[in-house]
């Protein structure tokens, strides 16, 4: 099981018809040597929280354990999630939503898929 530590991460909703699907988008950034990174993971099944973190895990079984300090959009994953945008854009039945950060319903609403359909 790989855990990943992103500086900065976001909940993205795909809608693809009725199907409902959540899942985190994180970036890291790289520093004056290296180059900023970011990863989507397979799909949230499951969400821990602790006082300073959610814990998401995937179907993959990955773990992305996010500061609930750093939930935005950053330069090292906001051109992944306009990618993502206009990709739905093309198609009819794909609807991508960005998550609104520290925002305690639509905390609810992924919470609660999870909990559906676990």
């Amino acid at each position: 099981m790989s855990e990943y530590f992103p500086d900065n991460w976001v909940v993205i909703k795909i809608t693809q018809q009725e199907k409902v699907y959540y899942k985190v988008l994180g970036g890291w950034t790289g520093g004056y040597l290296g180059s900023d990174s970011w990863r989507l993971n397979s799909g949230i099944v499951d969400v821990e929280e602790t006082t300073d973190s959610f814990i998401f895990i995937g179907h993959s079984g990955s773990r992305y354990i996010c500061n609930k300090t750093q939930e935005r959009l950053r330069m090292n994953t906001a051109g992944t999630w306009k990618t993502l945008q206009e990709e739905a854009e093309g198609l009819e039945s794909v609807t991508v939503e960005l998550m609104e950060p520290d925002n305690e319903r639509t905390r609810k609403d992924w919470k609660a898929m999870v909990a559906c359909s676990g």
